[in-house]
């Protein structure tokens, strides 16, 4: 383990009831899951029928800097920091090591390079054999995976039905896909609705997604 200093941040306006409700429901998603939640899943959670009010909820945390949206995807929130004190703090952290990049869109060839560490929080890293990839292509904006992010992948050779994965296909090339094992084979869905998925007689499986790290504003 690591530890830093991380200096304080400065206030930002305050937030009502619901406002704080939503954003630790927020919080909550992507610390437990790694994705930020989709509107419906906020308005669910909250008791919100309309997806408007929800927006409407999501617009004022982003007007006050808690939030940032892109509105290119459903799940397109990305947590900024949270209100701390202004006295610096102690915190411990690991360092994930980042293995390259792969493709959310159209396979690449399976090439592993050490290419430096991410340091994270440690509630972020669920297990010991965790790695990052740098993500390239929009095949998975629809689950929140944009292009230039980092997923988090735990090394496993066994998935389940709708895990995101990424996967090695016969030719020796990788790509992070959306998993289901079909009666004909293995189909490698995209979150993208634009997309075909990639039908395949058998995969391996490298690893399972487990986490997302947005590393800039989009």
């Amino acid at each position: 383990m690591h530890r830093y200093l991380l200096a304080g941040h400065t206030m930002r306006p305050p937030l009502t009831e619901r406002q704080q409700q939503m954003l630790d429901f927020i919080e909550h998603v992507v610390t437990t899951t790694g994705f930020p939640p989709s509107i419906r899943q906020i308005g669910e959670a909250l008791n919100i029928s309309s997806t408007n009010g929800v927006r409407a909820h999501l617009k004022a945390l982003e007007k006050k800097g808690y939030i940032h949206r892109s509105l290119r995807t459903s799940r397109g929130i990305a947590m900024l920091d949270r209100v701390k004190n202004t006295v610096a703090e102690t915190v411990e952290t690991v360092a994930v090591p980042i293995l390259g990049r792969v493709t959310a869109g159209t396979p690449i060839l399976a090439v592993e390079n050490h290419d430096g560490h991410l340091i994270l929080d440690p509630s972020l890293v669920n297990g010991d054999d965790i790695f990052a990839l740098r993500v390239e292509g929009d095949s998975m904006i629809e689950a929140g995976i944009l292009d230039g992010d980092y997923v988090l992948v735990r090394r496993q050779e066994s998935a389940k039905n709708g895990d995101i994965v990424m996967a090695l296909l016969e030719d020796d090339e990788v790509t992070v896909k959306r998993f289901f094992r079909e009666s004909d084979g293995i189909r490698l869905q995209p979150e993208n609705q634009r997309l075909e998925p990639i039908r395949v007689p058998n995969v391996s499986i490298c690893g399972k997604v487990t986490g997302l790290i947005r590393t800039s504003v989009h």
